[in-house]
């Protein structure tokens, strides 16, 4: 893909999040690199983006968001929007890794794509975090947008015959 980003106004997003059809992957990033896009690094995230995968419309997600920095207890976490209510389950060190355990529950009952921030909090420091879902209805196949698949793809039309190179035509006969 190729795009303009000076002509995104104000300002490109840090992520573009990409809906897929299939269930082993709802929903995927890709990071838009970017002076402006790098990450603040007020802890030491082995990720600075949640994706929370498919979420079912009146459902949840838990993630695990792993921290390298293990050294500082996260107090409280802090949806950046609205539209989603984010609760800390708990934490816990694993061999110099804290991981802390989020839900993440969208507040209305709209389907599609959920991109908000969240905040980490510790006794000094915040950390921001991108996170992205698709909010779909329990039992729902595919994305939105896209093609239901319709069985195998149909074969290729055969290959046009070459066409060989005749002589002219002859020339009119003279009258």
């Amino acid at each position: 893909m190729k795009f303009d980003l000076d002509t995104w106004q104000p300002e490109f997003p840090a992520y573009l999040a990409i809906e897929t059809d299939r269930a082993d992957c709802p929903i995927f990033d890709i990071w838009v690199r970017s002076e402006r896009t790098i990450p603040t690094s007020a802890f030491r995230m082995k990720d600075y983006r949640v994706n929370a995968g498919r979420i079912d419309v009146g459902g949840s997600s838990d993630v695990s968001l792993e921290m390298e920095d293990a050294g500082e207890d996260i107090l409280a976490v802090e949806s950046g929007s609205p539209e989603v209510q984010v609760e800390m389950l708990g934490q816990h060190v694993d061999s110099k890794v804290r991981k802390v355990s989020v839900r993440i529950t969208p507040k209305s009952p709209r389907e599609g794509l959920l991109y908000a921030t969240l905040k980490l909090y510790g006794r000094e420091k915040e950390q921001p975090l991108t996170m992205f879902a698709s909010v779909r209805p329990k039992g729902a196949a595919g994305c939105i947008g896209c093609n239901p698949v319709q069985g195998p793809p149909a074969k290729a039309p055969p290959a046009p015959t070459p066409v060989t190179p005749s002589a002219p035509a002859p020339a009119p006969a003279a009258p």
